[in-house]
């Protein structure tokens, strides 16, 4: 397998594309004897690059971020740690992957951590480590194209037909096993609401910008929200010495109410018009 990155540098990001190898073999001759001889270089020149990152007087700090479509989570805590890293005189790229790939890659110490995710992902991804301080929330809310709603607990929403975006572990967790309708993404669930497949959606608030894309103006989030997702930015163990300069920082933000104030803004100013959706 080889990977090519593209770098969009207006959004700090990195986007990876994955070929066979024996696609990339077809662009030189069969009879080229000199292969071994590129494949030399390129190896070289990727361990020069990487030697830069490391090695370098501009070290810059690599995040796996997953590829989602835009939520107020995910802009909430990279403005909050584009501010923290700032001020310990590092810069931040955010590399996009698939979200169950983005741990594998961070865990293998291929990032230098996460964006942010819920507790508890050192259980199957040992090598991250949770700074202590949440840098991100959302409210998750109960969407339904029925008319007249009275209030439903969790515990009453296991007699409905429900579907989430499958791995959204806030939610997968309050279900019994088998209970939960698990999709691939929000506008399938979105759509299933739409055919009466199932009786409600659960995600979070920005799921409002896949009603708009889609336009189902039949289905509406029911208020009040049923929950609030909290995340908090992971590092790989490796960055021991980085934990201990940037935690103090997100601890200094949470008390001065910085990152309270991040979020009301980003919240207020949230348009789903206005944000490019990612491949």
């Amino acid at each position: 397998m080889v990977v090519f990155g593209i770098i969009d540098w207006a959004n700090m990001t990195i986007l990876h594309y994955y070929f066979p190898i024996e696609t990339v073999r077809l662009i030189s001759s069969p009879l080229d004897k000199s292969m071994p001889t590129y494949i030399g270089y390129i190896l070289g020149i990727s361990l020069f690059v990487v030697s830069i990152r490391i090695y370098g007087d501009e070290q810059t700090i690599l995040l796996a971020q997953p590829i989602t479509q835009p939520t107020i989570y995910s802009s909430v805590a990279k403005e909050v740690l584009l501010s923290a890293y700032a001020q310990i005189d590092e810069s931040v790229t955010f590399e996009l992957y698939p979200a169950k790939r983005a741990l594998r890659i961070a865990d293998k110490g291929l990032t230098d951590g996460l964006l942010a995710r819920t507790p508890g992902l050192e259980q199957d991804y040992p090598n991250l480590r949770m700074l202590s301080v949440p840098v991100a929330f959302e409210k998750v809310y109960l969407f339904t194209n029925q008319r007249y709603v009275s209030p439903i607990d969790w515990r009453e929403l296991t007699k409905y037909r429900v579907a989430a975006v499958r791995g959204f572990m806030l939610v997968a967790q309050s279900f019994p096993s088998g209970i939960l309708v698990e999709v691939s993404s929000i506008e399938q669930a979105f759509y299933m609401l739409s055919q009466h497949k199932v009786d409600f959606v659960i995600d979070l608030e920005s799921g409002e910008c896949s009603l708009k894309k889609l336009g189902l103006s039949e289905i509406r989030k029911l208020e009040p929200a049923m929950t609030e997702l909290i995340v908090y930015h992971y590092l790989h163990e490796n960055n021991k010495a980085l934990m201990t300069r940037v935690e103090p920082i997100l601890r200094k933000m949470e008390t001065q109410g910085k990152i309270k104030a991040i979020y009301q803004k980003v919240n207020r100013a949230f348009n789903c018009d206005n944000l490019p959706y990612i491949p």
